[in-house]
C-alpha cells in the first residue's frame, strides 16, 4: 500500500497558545487509517532532515482532507506552523498501530493530556455509534483546544493545572472519579509520561476494563529502522524493547513499563 503522498495545505489557524491546526488535502486522507496512527511530515527548507511525527487529529475520507494539531516547540514545528495555505507537504502515512475497540463496545472513555488529546478526536468520527465520554487536561485555559468539537460529539470533562478551565487538578483524577460511577467497555488515552503513570494506577483498580495508551516519543525514521523510539514492554514476565513508531504508538497499558 502506498505510504508516501503529497498534500496541499488548505488552512492554518492558531487554536490555542503555541498550538496550531493544519488542514491538508491529500489522497492520504482516503487511505484506511485508525485513530492513533500518525503522519510523518517533511519540514520545508531541506536543511532539517528528520521528519516530524504528528498524530491524525481528524480525517474526512469523503472530502480527502485530514487535520493535524501541531505544538510549536522547535525549529521544525515552527516552520510548519508558519506555512501559508497553498504550501505543498511531503507526507508519509498513515504510520504505526492505532487504537482499536473491543467487539461490541458501546461506551468508551477517552483521556487526553495536553497535545495528547489530539489523536483522540478522530475516535469520535471513526466510531459514530459509540457513546464517548472524553476527559481532557491542560495546563490552563489558554492552552486548551478542540473543546467545542469534543463537546459536540461526546460528554466532555475538563481539568486544568491552574483551575482556569474545568476542575483544578489532573485529567486522571476526573477519570478516576467517573469510574466510581460508570463502567466503560474500554479506555483509550494519550498524554505525557506522568499522566500515563497516574493512569496506570487508576486502571489497576479496574482490571476488567481494557485500556490502550498512545506513547509520545521522539522519532527518527518513523518506520522502525533507526530504533530511536524504543520503549520497554513486559510480556509473560519478561521485558523487551519495541519500536513506538512501528509496533505502536498504541499499546495495552499493562504491557508498557512506565517507571
Amino acid at each position: 500500500m502506498k505510504k508516501r503522498f503529497e498534500g496541499a495545505l488548505t488552512a492554518v489557524r492558531e487554536v490555542a497558545r503555541d498550538i496550531f491546526e493544519l488542514t491538508v488535502e491529500s489522497d492520504l486522507a482516503r487511505t484506511p487509517s485508525l485513530p492513533g496512527q500518525f503522519v510523518h511530515v517533511a519540514v520545508p527548507g531541506g536543511d532539517l532532515l528528520l521528519r516530524r511525527p504528528i498524530s491524525l487529529y481528524d480525517v474526512d475520507r469523503t472530502a480527502g482532507v485530514f487535520r493535524l494539531i501541531v505544538q510549536q516547540k522547535g525549529e521544525g514545528t515552527a516552520r510548519l506552523c508558519a506555512l501559508a495555505p497553498g504550501a505543498k507537504l511531503d507526507l508519509l502515512g498513515p504510520l504505526g498501530r492505532g487504537f482499536t475497540l473491543p467487539a461490541g463496545a458501546r461506551r468508551v472513555a477517552l483521556a487526553g493530556g495536553g497535545i495528547g488529546a489530539a489523536p483522540l478526536c478522530y475516535c469520535l468520527r471513526k466510531w459514530p455509534g459509540v457513546e464517548f465520554e472524553m476527559f481532557v487536561g491542560f495546563r490552563g485555559a489558554q492552552y486548551a483546544y478542540g473543546l467545542h468539537e469534543f463537546g459536540a460529539r461526546s460528554r466532555l470533562y475538563a481539568a486544568s493545572d491552574d483551575g482556569s478551565l474545568g476542575q483544578k487538578g489532573f485529567v486522571t483524577e476526573l477519570l478516576a472519579q467517573r469510574l466510581e460511577q460508570q463502567s466503560f467497555d474500554a479506555v483509550l488515552a494519550c498524554g505525557p509520561l506522568p499522566m500515563l503513570r497516574a493512569l496506570a494506577r487508576v486502571m489497576a483498580a479496574h482490571p476488567d476494563i481494557p485500556c490502550q495508551i498512545s506513547l509520545e516519543e521522539r522519532m527518527g525514521c518513523g518506520v522502525g529502522a533507526c530504533r530511536v523510539c524504543a520503549c520497554r514492554i513486559r510480556e509473560a514476565g519478561e521485558e523487551r524493547y519495541m519500536r513506538v513508531c512501528r509496533d505502536g504508538p498504541v499499546f495495552p497499558i499493562e504491557k508498557v513499563v512506565l517507571e
